[in-house]
């Protein structure tokens, strides 16, 4: 079963009856049944247990299974005890296709909603619901549905933070990196330093060195002229 219509996609309707073969004298041309309407009315002369019909909603196999499980209970369920079975799966996000592969995919969710506010599904009649009971479901679909939206804002809030977060671990990454980088920065200016700061001591000791070579020539040099003074006063006198 790959498909949900009570008609064969592409024989309903596909040619109209006219003459000998209209509806008139009892010749349909509504189309070739599909297999889930011929397991629908399989399931409906079994009679199926809650247990039974739960196993189907909840199957995990196919979400076509769980789709002719809640079809069968917009058929046969009492109206009043139609919603407790259709709350659970109001906001079900499980995708599938109503006509098989090539269609228009939808949530089960969605599927379910309109099993609660529709009265026709592919041109059949659903079973109508009393007034008081319909309105009771509208009601509580709309604070589902709101429920939902805000559970769904819940988590797109999450996914945001979660974003955000990771961000913020990636951006501290990197800074440490850099920082890292910064520091081997920092490590080779200071070596770079120390390389000019010993050649700057070796200049200052040459420097140095020379000053006091300047200093004792000096010092010879006022100790000849002091002699030079003194031989010319011995002469003198």
């Amino acid at each position: 079963c790959t498909y949900i219509t009570p008609w064969r996609p592409g024989t309903h309707k596909a040619q109209r009856a006219a003459g000998m073969c209209s509806g008139l004298r009892g010749v349909s041309n509504a189309g070739v049944p599909s297999t889930a309407y011929m397991l629908l009315f399989k399931l409906y002369t079994l009679q199926l247990t809650r247990n039974q019909i739960l196993r189907l909603v909840t199957h995990k196999d196919s979400p076509y299974i769980r789709a002719i499980g809640l079809l069968y209970l917009r058929y046969v369920c009492e109206p009043k005890e139609l919603w407790g079975w259709y709350e659970p799966y109001v906001s079900d996000p499980e995708m599938w296709s109503q006509l098989g592969e090539g269609g228009e995919r939808s949530t089960l969710g969605s599927f379910v909603r309109r099993l609660c506010t529709e009265l026709e599904w592919y041109d059949t009649m659903l079973p109508r619901l009393p007034v008081p009971v319909a309105r009771d479901i509208e009601k509580k679909l709309a604070e589902a549905t709101a429920a939902g939206t805000q559970r769904e804002r819940g988590r797109d809030r999450e996914r945001r933070d979660e974003r955000r977060g990771s961000e913020s671990r990636r951006s501290y990454d990197d800074r440490g990196r850099d920082r890292s980088y910064g520091d081997r920065g920092r490590d080779r200016y200071d070596e770079r330093y120390d390389d000019r700061r010993r050649e700057y001591d070796d200049r200052r000791r040459d420097y140095d060195d020379r000053g006091r070579d300047y200093d004792r020539r000096d010092d010879r040099r006022r100790e000849y002229d002091r002699r030079d003074y003194d031989r010319y006063d011995d002469r003198r006198y």
